[in-house]
């Protein structure tokens, strides 16, 4: 079978199965380089699937003790979603007993394979394809800085780096953009971005333009 590349960062993949134990299932899901000249090849859950690649970082896989087929038993150590989404495709529960589950983030099958039967590891059933929930709150994360170089990038910008010394003899980074005879500098990328972002909004003239410098501000809980 040939193996199709399913990867999206917006949706994750149910999988569930008969399995006799943790170990079986790992190797099961192991994905593993065969030869230098043909690169990267699937484990046999993805051979078995068609499944070219999963990352293993957004993965979660288990065995429990029991068969069952209710859903908040099977899912009960991975309830890692929203288990309302799976239960309004199976409002029922299953129609057959599993005790291993498997959720693939960043994956969006899509194969024609349904079920596997497969000698060596067990029995294994897609269940279903999922949006993955979106955060509500955006916190400062250090790889914001590769975005916001990224974002730059895009507009043209060309991004230098230097290290220098402050008055206290302390080394920090200066970055710096520069395009049609502009400079920009800052001590961070995202906050490099934000400069240059002011500017484009507001002209080079950003700080004679009004702007309103008095704002409701409310006490977090």
């Amino acid at each position: 079978m040939g193996k199709e590349d399913y990867h999206n960062p917006l949706y994750f993949s149910v999988f569930a199965g008969v399995c006799k134990s943790e170990k079986l299932l790992g190797q099961y899901l192991y994905q593993y380089w065969e030869r230098v000249e043909t690169g990267l090849e699937s484990s046999q859950f993805g051979l078995d699937f068609g499944i070219d690649y999963y990352d293993d970082e957004f993965s979660v896989s288990t065995v429990g003790p029991h068969l069952s087929d209710k859903i908040d038993e099977v899912f009960a150590d991975t309830a890692v979603f929203d288990l309302n989404l799976l239960k309004e495709d199976y409002p029922d529960n299953f129609d057959k007993p599993y005790n291993a589950v498997m959720i693939f983030g960043r994956l969006k099958y899509e194969g024609a394979v349904q079920e596997v039967q497969n000698d060596k590891y067990g029995y294994f059933q897609f269940l279903g394809t999922y949006p993955e929930a979106l955060p509500h709150k955006i916190y400062d994360d250090y790889e914001m800085d590769n975005y916001a170089l990224n974002k730059l990038a895009d507009w043209g910008y060309q991004i230098l780096v230097s290290n220098e010394k402050r008055d206290d003899l302390q080394n920090y980074f200066v970055w710096r953009a520069e395009k049609d005879g502009k400079i920009f500098t800052a001590r961070d990328p995202l906050r490099l971005l934000g400069i240059v972002t002011i500017v484009r909004e507001y002209g080079d003239a950003w700080d004679r333009v009004d702007a309103t410098n008095i704002f409701s501000i409310h006490p977090a809980k």
